[in-house]
């Protein structure tokens, strides 16, 4: 709706120009439009990151670690160690619905037990290299989840001023611009009537877009 109200006016500037108030009102509003679509793209970036890191990422460790488990279960069963047994079948039930930080905890212990007992796990074709891509995998996914929470913490300061702007906005054009147009209303009416028209569309279906976060539309 913005880039409506910017080409309504800038396809007449010939008429308010020379409108000191109009042009300062005017200028003042578009400037803040470049602000918000720079926002908006940093989120959309933001988002792309996040969601490839949950469903990458996350899916290639779980692999993993299902495999691995499956593996300790039979040796935790075969040398009658109950209480480890008990753990790994808790953790391989859980392993898909766990927080991405429980996930990184249980492939940090399931590295260690795999490892302090290699030995013996050897039998069950539990390789070096098969320890090794799971601790690869967690210390690549536990980055990626340390990263991924230090750009949610930026996308909410982000979001914060995306929503100032948007206040901005539309303070200028009901302080602002709404009130300048009545300059017009005479001596241009369908310039009047045009910017009028642009408006009722932002107060009917503009701040309804923003109500439910198609922020892009807003700016249409």
């Amino acid at each position: 709706m913005y880039y409506s109200v910017i080409a309504i006016c800038e396809n007449r500037s010939e008429l308010w120009c020379e409108n000191k108030i109009f042009v300062e009102s005017f200028i003042k509003f578009r400037s803040k439009i470049p602000q918000i679509k720079q926002c908006i793209d940093i989120l959309t970036m933001e988002n792309i990151i996040n969601e490839s890191f949950k469903t990458i990422d996350r899916i290639e460790l779980e692999e993993a670690a299902f495999y691995l488990i499956g593996k300790m279960l039979t040796f935790a069963q075969q040398t009658n160690k109950e209480n480890l047994y008990s753990e790994l079948n808790y953790e391989k039930m859980n392993l898909s619905h766990c927080s991405d930080l429980e996930l990184i905890g249980t492939c940090n212990t399931l590295s260690k037990v795999s490892a302090d007992n290699f030995s013996a796990l050897q039998d069950l074709n539990i390789s070096v290299e098969n320890i090794a891509e799971l601790q690869h995998l967690t210390s690549t996914f536990s980055i990626n989840y340390t990263r991924a929470k230090s750009s949610r913490i930026k996308s909410k300061t982000t979001e914060e001023k995306l929503k100032k702007l948007f206040k901005d906005c539309d303070e200028l054009l009901r302080q602002r611009l709404d009130k300048d147009i009545e300059f017009f209303k005479n001596s241009e009416p369908e310039f009047y009537s045009e910017y009028l028209a642009s408006r009722a569309v932002f107060e009917v279906e503009g701040l309804a877009q923003k109500e439910h976060g198609n922020i892009s539309n807003v700016l249409n």
